[in-house]
Protein backbone atom coordinates (compact mmCIF):
# COMPACT_ATOMS: atom_id res chain seq x y z
CA UNK A 1 0.00 0.00 0.00
CA UNK A 2 1.40 3.27 -0.83
CA UNK A 3 2.00 5.73 2.04
CA UNK A 4 -0.46 8.32 1.13
CA UNK A 5 -3.68 8.68 -0.98
CA UNK A 6 -4.71 11.55 -2.81
CA UNK A 7 -8.34 12.20 -2.72
CA UNK A 8 -9.66 15.24 -5.07
CA UNK A 9 -12.56 16.82 -3.78
CA UNK A 10 -14.95 18.88 -5.87
CA UNK A 11 -16.99 20.95 -3.65
CA UNK A 12 -17.97 24.59 -4.07
CA UNK A 13 -19.65 24.60 -0.37
CA UNK A 14 -17.10 25.39 2.47
CA UNK A 15 -19.06 23.97 4.89
CA UNK A 16 -19.79 20.72 3.56
CA UNK A 17 -15.70 20.29 2.37
CA UNK A 18 -15.50 20.38 6.29
CA UNK A 19 -17.55 17.61 6.97
CA UNK A 20 -16.28 15.78 4.03
CA UNK A 21 -12.89 16.07 5.01
CA UNK A 22 -13.50 15.13 8.93
CA UNK A 23 -15.37 12.19 7.57
CA UNK A 24 -12.11 11.04 5.42
CA UNK A 25 -9.81 11.75 8.74
CA UNK A 26 -12.24 8.63 10.11
CA UNK A 27 -10.50 6.13 7.25
CA UNK A 28 -8.13 4.39 8.56
CA UNK A 29 -5.47 5.28 5.51
CA UNK A 30 -2.92 8.37 5.51
CA UNK A 31 -5.22 10.79 2.62
CA UNK A 32 -4.37 13.45 1.30
CA UNK A 33 -7.05 15.62 0.49
CA UNK A 34 -7.64 18.51 -2.41
CA UNK A 35 -10.71 20.48 -2.62
CA UNK A 36 -11.49 22.81 -6.03
CA UNK A 37 -14.80 23.69 -7.85
CA UNK A 38 -13.73 25.01 -11.02
CA UNK A 39 -13.95 23.25 -14.02
CA UNK A 40 -10.26 24.66 -14.86
CA UNK A 41 -8.86 23.94 -11.93
CA UNK A 42 -9.99 20.32 -12.31
CA UNK A 43 -8.66 19.82 -15.41
CA UNK A 44 -5.34 21.15 -14.57
CA UNK A 45 -5.00 19.35 -11.35
CA UNK A 46 -6.69 16.09 -12.91
CA UNK A 47 -3.98 16.60 -16.10
CA UNK A 48 -0.67 17.05 -13.85
CA UNK A 49 -1.28 15.82 -10.24
CA UNK A 50 -1.50 12.03 -9.11
CA UNK A 51 -5.21 11.17 -7.72
CA UNK A 52 -5.99 7.71 -6.86
CA UNK A 53 -10.31 8.83 -6.07
CA UNK A 54 -12.55 11.76 -7.07
CA UNK A 55 -14.95 12.72 -4.36
CA UNK A 56 -17.35 15.25 -6.53
CA UNK A 57 -20.82 17.32 -5.45
CA UNK A 58 -23.39 16.68 -8.19
CA UNK A 59 -24.11 19.98 -8.61
CA UNK A 60 -21.27 22.71 -9.63
CA UNK A 61 -21.50 26.53 -9.66
CA UNK A 62 -20.17 26.24 -13.62
CA UNK A 63 -19.87 22.91 -14.44
CA UNK A 64 -21.57 19.95 -13.28
CA UNK A 65 -20.51 16.55 -11.34
CA UNK A 66 -21.67 14.29 -14.41
CA UNK A 67 -19.16 17.28 -16.86
CA UNK A 68 -16.66 15.93 -14.16
CA UNK A 69 -17.17 12.40 -14.70
CA UNK A 70 -17.28 12.58 -18.29
CA UNK A 71 -14.30 14.67 -18.55
CA UNK A 72 -12.43 11.84 -15.61
CA UNK A 73 -13.38 9.05 -18.24
CA UNK A 74 -11.11 11.25 -21.03
CA UNK A 75 -8.08 11.89 -18.71
CA UNK A 76 -7.78 9.51 -16.27
CA UNK A 77 -10.57 6.67 -16.88
CA UNK A 78 -8.88 4.35 -14.35
CA UNK A 79 -9.45 6.53 -11.19
CA UNK A 80 -12.75 5.94 -9.27
CA UNK A 81 -15.34 8.54 -8.77
CA UNK A 82 -17.49 9.00 -5.84
CA UNK A 83 -20.58 11.43 -5.87
CA UNK A 84 -21.85 12.91 -3.01
CA UNK A 85 -25.15 14.90 -3.15
CA UNK A 86 -28.14 16.42 -0.86
CA UNK A 87 -30.77 16.40 -4.05
CA UNK A 88 -29.40 13.18 -6.13
CA UNK A 89 -32.31 11.26 -6.87
CA UNK A 90 -32.80 7.86 -7.93
CA UNK A 91 -32.96 8.52 -11.24
CA UNK A 92 -29.88 10.44 -11.77
CA UNK A 93 -28.19 7.99 -9.16
CA UNK A 94 -28.90 5.48 -11.95
CA UNK A 95 -27.67 7.69 -14.86
CA UNK A 96 -24.55 8.33 -12.84
CA UNK A 97 -23.70 4.77 -12.37
CA UNK A 98 -24.66 3.72 -16.17
CA UNK A 99 -22.13 6.64 -17.15
CA UNK A 100 -19.32 5.02 -15.05
CA UNK A 101 -19.68 6.59 -11.43
CA UNK A 102 -18.31 4.13 -8.63
CA UNK A 103 -20.60 4.81 -5.89
CA UNK A 104 -22.51 7.61 -4.81
CA UNK A 105 -22.92 8.88 -0.92
CA UNK A 106 -26.19 11.07 0.07
CA UNK A 107 -25.01 14.13 2.36
CA UNK A 108 -27.65 13.00 4.80
CA UNK A 109 -26.15 9.95 5.30
CA UNK A 110 -22.67 10.25 5.79
CA UNK A 111 -21.70 7.59 7.25
CA UNK A 112 -21.70 5.81 3.93
CA UNK A 113 -18.71 7.93 2.96
CA UNK A 114 -15.85 6.25 5.09
CA UNK A 115 -16.51 2.42 3.92
CA UNK A 116 -17.33 3.77 0.54
CA UNK A 117 -13.70 5.86 0.18
CA UNK A 118 -11.98 2.71 1.59
CA UNK A 119 -13.31 0.36 -0.77
CA UNK A 120 -12.47 2.15 -4.04
CA UNK A 121 -8.74 3.60 -2.52
CA UNK A 122 -8.42 -0.29 -2.37
CA UNK A 123 -9.74 -1.61 -5.13
CA UNK A 124 -8.19 1.32 -7.28
CA UNK A 125 -4.36 0.61 -5.41
CA UNK A 126 -4.95 -3.24 -6.46
CA UNK A 127 -5.59 -2.61 -10.53
CA UNK A 128 -2.85 -0.30 -10.66
CA UNK A 129 -0.69 -3.12 -8.70
CA UNK A 130 -2.16 -5.42 -11.77
CA UNK A 131 -1.63 -3.16 -14.71
CA UNK A 132 2.03 -2.57 -13.47
CA UNK A 133 2.35 -6.16 -13.23
CA UNK A 134 0.72 -6.50 -16.69
CA UNK A 135 2.77 -3.63 -18.22
CA UNK A 136 5.92 -5.20 -17.03
CA UNK A 137 4.91 -8.63 -18.47
CA UNK A 138 4.12 -7.05 -21.57
CA UNK A 139 7.09 -5.55 -21.81
CA UNK A 140 9.24 -8.80 -20.92
CA UNK A 141 7.06 -10.57 -23.82
CA UNK A 142 7.58 -7.99 -26.45
CA UNK A 143 11.53 -7.44 -25.46
CA UNK A 144 11.49 -11.48 -25.38
CA UNK A 145 9.33 -11.64 -29.29
CA UNK A 146 11.75 -8.80 -30.23
CA UNK A 147 15.16 -10.23 -29.19
CA UNK A 148 14.50 -13.87 -30.32
CA UNK A 149 15.02 -14.11 -34.40
CA UNK A 150 12.78 -15.29 -35.93
CA UNK A 151 8.74 -14.56 -36.82
CA UNK A 152 6.09 -15.03 -33.71
CA UNK A 153 2.53 -14.87 -35.33
CA UNK A 154 -0.95 -15.56 -34.66
CA UNK A 155 -3.80 -16.05 -36.35
CA UNK A 156 -7.48 -16.63 -36.15
CA UNK A 157 -8.37 -20.03 -37.80
CA UNK A 158 -12.21 -18.91 -38.32
CA UNK A 159 -12.17 -16.73 -40.43
CA UNK A 160 -8.69 -16.97 -41.04
CA UNK A 161 -7.23 -13.76 -40.19
CA UNK A 162 -3.76 -12.79 -38.90
CA UNK A 163 -3.80 -10.51 -35.85
CA UNK A 164 -0.34 -10.49 -34.54
CA UNK A 165 3.04 -11.03 -36.31
CA UNK A 166 6.26 -10.11 -35.02
CA UNK A 167 8.81 -6.91 -36.60
CA UNK A 168 11.05 -9.67 -37.35
CA UNK A 169 9.49 -10.91 -40.75
CA UNK A 170 10.95 -7.74 -42.49
CA UNK A 171 14.61 -8.77 -41.82
CA UNK A 172 14.35 -12.46 -42.44
CA UNK A 173 11.96 -12.68 -45.68
CA UNK A 174 12.22 -8.83 -46.61
CA UNK A 175 8.57 -7.49 -47.07
CA UNK A 176 7.23 -4.78 -45.02
CA UNK A 177 3.84 -4.68 -42.77
CA UNK A 178 2.02 -3.13 -45.31
CA UNK A 179 2.74 -5.96 -48.27
CA UNK A 180 2.64 -8.49 -45.18
CA UNK A 181 -1.02 -7.71 -44.73
CA UNK A 182 -2.06 -7.03 -47.95
CA UNK A 183 -4.19 -10.60 -47.84
CA UNK A 184 -4.37 -13.97 -46.28
CA UNK A 185 -2.88 -15.55 -49.82
CA UNK A 186 0.13 -13.24 -49.81
CA UNK A 187 2.73 -15.21 -47.92
CA UNK A 188 1.50 -18.78 -49.15
CA UNK A 189 1.67 -17.43 -53.06
CA UNK A 190 5.41 -17.04 -51.64
CA UNK A 191 6.18 -20.32 -50.95
CA UNK A 192 8.15 -21.98 -53.19
CA UNK A 193 6.39 -23.74 -55.84
CA UNK A 194 7.81 -27.24 -55.31
CA UNK A 195 6.27 -26.98 -51.72
CA UNK A 196 3.12 -25.31 -52.06
CA UNK A 197 1.08 -28.40 -52.24
CA UNK A 198 2.71 -29.84 -48.72
CA UNK A 199 2.58 -26.24 -47.17
CA UNK A 200 -0.90 -25.67 -47.95
CA UNK A 201 -1.77 -28.73 -46.90
CA UNK A 202 0.24 -28.60 -43.37
CA UNK A 203 -1.52 -25.46 -43.05
CA UNK A 204 -5.32 -26.85 -43.70
CA UNK A 205 -4.20 -29.19 -41.32
CA UNK A 206 -3.02 -27.30 -38.50
CA UNK A 207 -6.14 -25.41 -38.27
CA UNK A 208 -8.76 -28.45 -38.17
CA UNK A 209 -7.80 -28.88 -34.79
CA UNK A 210 -5.90 -28.88 -31.78
CA UNK A 211 -2.20 -29.83 -31.57
CA UNK A 212 1.15 -29.26 -32.15
CA UNK A 213 2.45 -29.15 -35.86
CA UNK A 214 5.53 -28.63 -37.64
CA UNK A 215 7.16 -27.94 -41.39
CA UNK A 216 10.08 -26.91 -43.35
CA UNK A 217 9.85 -25.39 -46.51
CA UNK A 218 11.16 -22.89 -48.47
CA UNK A 219 9.88 -19.42 -49.26
CA UNK A 220 11.19 -16.49 -51.89
CA UNK A 221 12.56 -13.60 -50.02
CA UNK A 222 11.48 -9.82 -51.73
CA UNK A 223 14.43 -10.16 -53.39
CA UNK A 224 14.49 -13.13 -55.05
CA UNK A 225 16.45 -15.43 -52.37
CA UNK A 226 14.91 -18.68 -51.50
CA UNK A 227 15.44 -19.38 -47.88
CA UNK A 228 14.40 -22.70 -45.61
CA UNK A 229 11.82 -21.82 -43.05
CA UNK A 230 10.62 -23.81 -39.53
CA UNK A 231 7.27 -23.29 -38.76
CA UNK A 232 6.15 -24.39 -35.61
CA UNK A 233 2.49 -24.28 -34.67
CA UNK A 234 0.05 -24.86 -31.77
CA UNK A 235 -3.65 -25.00 -32.40
CA UNK A 236 -5.62 -24.47 -29.88
CA UNK A 237 -8.99 -23.03 -28.19
CA UNK A 238 -8.60 -19.44 -26.62
CA UNK A 239 -11.91 -18.40 -24.87
CA UNK A 240 -14.47 -19.17 -27.88
CA UNK A 241 -12.49 -18.78 -30.72
CA UNK A 242 -9.63 -21.59 -32.37
CA UNK A 243 -6.59 -19.82 -32.64
CA UNK A 244 -2.98 -21.07 -34.33
CA UNK A 245 0.04 -19.34 -33.10
CA UNK A 246 3.13 -20.13 -35.03
CA UNK A 247 7.10 -19.68 -34.57
CA UNK A 248 9.09 -19.48 -37.68
CA UNK A 249 12.85 -19.76 -37.64
CA UNK A 250 15.11 -19.60 -40.45
CA UNK A 251 17.08 -22.58 -41.20
CA UNK A 252 19.05 -22.39 -44.68
CA UNK A 253 22.37 -21.84 -42.54
CA UNK A 254 21.02 -25.01 -41.11
CA UNK A 255 20.40 -26.49 -44.82
CA UNK A 256 24.11 -24.90 -45.83
CA UNK A 257 25.79 -26.50 -43.55
CA UNK A 258 24.39 -29.77 -44.63
CA UNK A 259 24.73 -29.51 -47.62
CA UNK A 260 28.53 -28.91 -46.99
CA UNK A 261 28.37 -32.20 -44.75
CA UNK A 262 27.17 -34.52 -47.25
CA UNK A 263 29.85 -33.19 -49.68
CA UNK A 264 32.41 -33.59 -47.49
CA UNK A 265 30.91 -37.25 -46.93
CA UNK A 266 31.24 -37.53 -50.06
CA UNK A 267 34.92 -36.56 -50.84
CA UNK A 268 35.87 -38.90 -48.24
CA UNK A 269 33.89 -41.61 -49.28
CA UNK A 270 35.56 -41.26 -52.64
CA UNK A 271 39.20 -40.51 -51.27
CA UNK A 272 38.55 -43.89 -48.96
CA UNK A 273 37.37 -45.61 -51.95
CA UNK A 274 40.56 -44.88 -54.13
CA UNK A 275 42.60 -45.40 -50.61
CA UNK A 276 41.47 -48.92 -50.59
CA UNK A 277 41.56 -50.16 -54.07
CA UNK A 278 44.95 -49.03 -53.77
CA UNK A 279 46.19 -50.70 -50.48
CA UNK A 280 44.51 -53.55 -51.99
CA UNK A 281 45.93 -53.78 -55.39
CA UNK A 282 49.69 -52.80 -53.95
CA UNK A 283 48.96 -55.79 -51.61
CA UNK A 284 48.03 -57.94 -53.95
CA UNK A 285 50.97 -57.02 -55.84
CA UNK A 286 53.44 -58.15 -53.00
CA UNK A 287 51.68 -61.13 -52.36
CA UNK A 288 51.89 -62.16 -56.11
CA UNK A 289 55.66 -61.45 -56.17
CA UNK A 290 56.42 -63.27 -52.50
CA UNK A 291 54.50 -66.50 -54.21
CA UNK A 292 56.61 -65.96 -57.30
CA UNK A 293 59.82 -65.89 -54.98
CA UNK A 294 58.10 -69.01 -53.13
CA UNK A 295 57.83 -71.00 -56.40
CA UNK A 296 61.23 -70.37 -57.59
CA UNK A 297 62.77 -70.82 -54.14
CA UNK A 298 64.10 -74.72 -53.44
CA UNK A 299 64.97 -74.04 -49.25
CA UNK A 300 61.44 -75.03 -47.72
CA UNK A 301 62.76 -72.92 -44.86
CA UNK A 302 62.94 -69.95 -46.72
CA UNK A 303 59.53 -71.28 -48.54
CA UNK A 304 57.72 -71.33 -45.30
CA UNK A 305 58.69 -68.05 -44.49
CA UNK A 306 57.39 -66.73 -47.60
CA UNK A 307 53.99 -68.50 -47.19
CA UNK A 308 53.61 -67.20 -43.85
CA UNK A 309 54.21 -63.48 -45.12
CA UNK A 310 51.91 -64.29 -47.86
CA UNK A 311 48.81 -65.28 -45.33
CA UNK A 312 50.09 -62.09 -43.09
CA UNK A 313 49.50 -59.84 -46.00
CA UNK A 314 46.74 -61.70 -47.66
CA UNK A 315 45.21 -60.93 -43.35
CA UNK A 316 45.62 -57.60 -43.60
CA UNK A 317 44.13 -56.98 -47.13
CA UNK A 318 41.36 -58.84 -45.27
CA UNK A 319 40.89 -56.38 -42.49
CA UNK A 320 41.60 -53.42 -44.91
CA UNK A 321 38.17 -55.24 -46.58
CA UNK A 322 36.67 -55.22 -43.74
CA UNK A 323 36.85 -51.77 -42.65
CA UNK A 324 35.78 -50.23 -45.93
CA UNK A 325 32.73 -51.98 -45.52
CA UNK A 326 32.22 -50.99 -42.18
CA UNK A 327 29.66 -48.01 -40.86
CA UNK A 328 32.34 -46.77 -38.28
CA UNK A 329 35.74 -47.11 -37.26
CA UNK A 330 34.83 -46.31 -33.79
CA UNK A 331 32.58 -49.70 -33.58
CA UNK A 332 33.72 -52.92 -35.16
CA UNK A 333 31.96 -55.99 -34.29
CA UNK A 334 35.00 -58.27 -33.77
CA UNK A 335 33.42 -61.28 -33.13
CA UNK A 336 31.09 -61.53 -36.12
CA UNK A 337 34.45 -61.17 -38.76
CA UNK A 338 36.28 -64.17 -36.46
CA UNK A 339 35.17 -66.57 -38.84
CA UNK A 340 36.62 -64.77 -41.89
CA UNK A 341 40.01 -64.12 -40.44
CA UNK A 342 39.95 -67.83 -39.46
CA UNK A 343 38.72 -69.15 -42.54
CA UNK A 344 41.22 -67.71 -44.28
CA UNK A 345 44.05 -68.91 -42.26
CA UNK A 346 43.07 -71.82 -42.72
CA UNK A 347 42.75 -72.05 -46.39
CA UNK A 348 45.97 -70.36 -46.88
CA UNK A 349 47.72 -73.62 -44.52
CA UNK A 350 45.50 -75.85 -46.65
CA UNK A 351 44.19 -77.96 -43.53
CA UNK A 352 40.74 -78.66 -43.99
CA UNK A 353 40.88 -81.97 -41.54
CA UNK A 354 40.78 -78.94 -39.26
CA UNK A 355 37.30 -78.25 -37.19
CA UNK A 356 37.29 -74.97 -36.15
CA UNK A 357 34.46 -73.99 -33.41
CA UNK A 358 34.00 -70.26 -32.64
CA UNK A 359 32.19 -69.12 -29.49
CA UNK A 360 31.95 -65.36 -29.20
CA UNK A 361 30.02 -62.50 -27.43
CA UNK A 362 29.24 -60.14 -29.54
CA UNK A 363 31.68 -57.05 -29.31
CA UNK A 364 32.71 -54.23 -30.22
CA UNK A 365 36.37 -52.68 -30.52
CA UNK A 366 37.19 -49.49 -31.75
CA UNK A 367 40.12 -49.76 -35.16
CA UNK A 368 42.64 -49.55 -33.34
CA UNK A 369 42.34 -52.37 -31.10
CA UNK A 370 40.33 -54.41 -33.64
CA UNK A 371 43.24 -53.69 -36.23
CA UNK A 372 45.74 -56.09 -33.60
CA UNK A 373 43.51 -58.65 -32.58
CA UNK A 374 42.57 -59.82 -36.10
CA UNK A 375 46.21 -60.04 -36.45
CA UNK A 376 47.13 -61.62 -33.15
CA UNK A 377 44.32 -64.16 -34.24
CA UNK A 378 46.06 -64.99 -37.67
CA UNK A 379 49.01 -65.15 -36.43
CA UNK A 380 47.75 -67.98 -33.49
CA UNK A 381 46.20 -70.14 -36.07
CA UNK A 382 49.03 -69.80 -38.49
CA UNK A 383 51.59 -71.00 -35.90
CA UNK A 384 49.24 -73.70 -34.75
CA UNK A 385 48.83 -75.22 -38.79
CA UNK A 386 52.71 -74.90 -38.57
CA UNK A 387 53.12 -77.57 -35.59
CA UNK A 388 50.24 -79.44 -36.46
CA UNK A 389 50.65 -83.10 -38.02
CA UNK A 390 49.50 -83.23 -41.56
CA UNK A 391 46.69 -85.26 -42.67
CA UNK A 392 45.21 -85.82 -38.72
CA UNK A 393 42.07 -86.68 -38.54
CA UNK A 394 41.54 -85.12 -34.49
CA UNK A 395 42.89 -81.40 -34.85
CA UNK A 396 39.97 -79.52 -33.14
CA UNK A 397 40.72 -75.92 -32.32
CA UNK A 398 38.42 -73.97 -30.26
CA UNK A 399 38.40 -70.10 -30.10
CA UNK A 400 36.35 -68.65 -27.23
CA UNK A 401 36.21 -64.54 -26.40
CA UNK A 402 34.29 -63.12 -23.74
CA UNK A 403 34.17 -60.39 -22.06
CA UNK A 404 34.20 -59.38 -17.72
CA UNK A 405 33.23 -55.77 -17.48
CA UNK A 406 35.37 -53.75 -19.98
CA UNK A 407 38.18 -56.47 -20.35
CA UNK A 408 38.31 -58.88 -23.43
CA UNK A 409 39.37 -62.47 -22.86
CA UNK A 410 40.62 -64.62 -25.94
CA UNK A 411 41.45 -68.22 -25.95
CA UNK A 412 42.24 -70.19 -28.63
CA UNK A 413 43.11 -73.82 -27.76
CA UNK A 414 44.72 -76.99 -30.53
CA UNK A 415 42.84 -79.82 -28.42
CA UNK A 416 45.35 -82.36 -30.76
CA UNK A 417 48.47 -80.61 -31.64
CA UNK A 418 50.86 -82.84 -30.05
CA UNK A 419 53.80 -80.64 -31.29
CA UNK A 420 53.00 -77.28 -29.45
CA UNK A 421 54.35 -78.75 -26.33
CA UNK A 422 57.62 -77.72 -27.79
CA UNK A 423 57.10 -73.96 -27.23
CA UNK A 424 58.22 -72.51 -24.31
CA UNK A 425 56.15 -70.99 -21.72
CA UNK A 426 58.07 -68.06 -21.08
CA UNK A 427 58.36 -66.75 -24.24
CA UNK A 428 56.82 -63.49 -23.27
CA UNK A 429 59.80 -62.98 -20.71
CA UNK A 430 62.29 -64.40 -23.59
CA UNK A 431 64.45 -61.67 -25.90
CA UNK A 432 62.71 -60.83 -29.02
CA UNK A 433 65.41 -62.07 -30.95
CA UNK A 434 65.18 -65.11 -29.62
CA UNK A 435 61.67 -65.89 -30.90
CA UNK A 436 60.46 -66.98 -33.71
CA UNK A 437 58.69 -63.91 -36.35
CA UNK A 438 55.36 -64.97 -36.00
CA UNK A 439 55.77 -64.95 -31.76
CA UNK A 440 57.75 -61.11 -31.94
CA UNK A 441 54.40 -60.09 -33.67
CA UNK A 442 52.02 -61.56 -31.59
CA UNK A 443 54.10 -59.73 -28.69
CA UNK A 444 54.50 -56.18 -30.48
CA UNK A 445 50.29 -56.78 -31.01
CA UNK A 446 49.85 -57.26 -27.47
CA UNK A 447 52.21 -54.32 -26.26
CA UNK A 448 49.65 -52.18 -28.45
CA UNK A 449 46.59 -53.36 -26.84
CA UNK A 450 48.67 -52.82 -23.55
CA UNK A 451 47.16 -56.44 -22.93
CA UNK A 452 48.89 -59.73 -21.60
CA UNK A 453 49.20 -63.30 -23.37
CA UNK A 454 50.83 -66.32 -22.87
CA UNK A 455 50.77 -70.09 -23.95
CA UNK A 456 50.04 -73.02 -21.62
CA UNK A 457 50.67 -76.91 -23.15
CA UNK A 458 50.07 -80.04 -22.19
CA UNK A 459 50.44 -83.22 -23.43
CA UNK A 460 46.53 -82.85 -24.96
CA UNK A 461 47.41 -79.78 -26.66
CA UNK A 462 47.73 -76.06 -26.75
CA UNK A 463 45.82 -73.24 -25.76
CA UNK A 464 46.45 -69.50 -25.91
CA UNK A 465 45.45 -66.62 -23.90
CA UNK A 466 45.52 -62.94 -24.41
CA UNK A 467 43.44 -60.34 -22.32
CA UNK A 468 43.44 -56.82 -22.83
CA UNK A 469 40.81 -53.20 -21.56
CA UNK A 470 38.52 -52.50 -24.22
CA UNK A 471 38.71 -48.61 -25.59
CA UNK A 472 35.62 -46.91 -26.29
CA UNK A 473 37.21 -44.39 -28.14
CA UNK A 474 39.36 -44.67 -30.58
CA UNK A 475 42.88 -42.90 -30.11
CA UNK A 476 46.09 -42.37 -32.59
CA UNK A 477 46.74 -44.14 -35.70
CA UNK A 478 46.39 -47.98 -36.83
CA UNK A 479 49.72 -47.56 -38.45
CA UNK A 480 51.59 -49.64 -36.28
CA UNK A 481 49.10 -52.60 -36.34
CA UNK A 482 49.20 -52.77 -40.12
CA UNK A 483 53.06 -52.18 -40.85
CA UNK A 484 55.35 -54.41 -38.41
Amino acid sequence: MPETFNVLLVEDNEKHQIIIQHELDKVDLDIDCTCLFLKEDFIEHLSSQPVDLIISDFKLPNFSGMEALKMKKELKPEIPFIFISGMMGEDLAVEAMLAGASDYVMKEDMRRLNPAVKRELQHHYKQAQNQKKLAETEEKYKSLVHSLDAIVWEADVDPLRLTFISPKFEPILGFNHVEWNSGNRFWLDKVHPDDYGEVKDFYEKASSAEGDYQHEFRFIRQDGKVVWLMDSVTTLWVQDSLKMRGLIIDTSVQHQREEKLKEALKEKKSLLSEVHHRVKNNLAVISGMMQLQYFSESNPEVQEKLLSSVGRIKTMALIHEILYHSESFGKLDAGSHLRDIVDLSKDHANFESYNISIQSERIYLNINQAVPFFLIVHEVIDNTFQHAVPNSANHTIDIHIKTNKQQVNLQITDSGNQHSVDLPHDFLENDLSESGLGITIIKELTRQLCGNCSYSATQDGTTFSLAFAKEDQQKGSTANSLVL
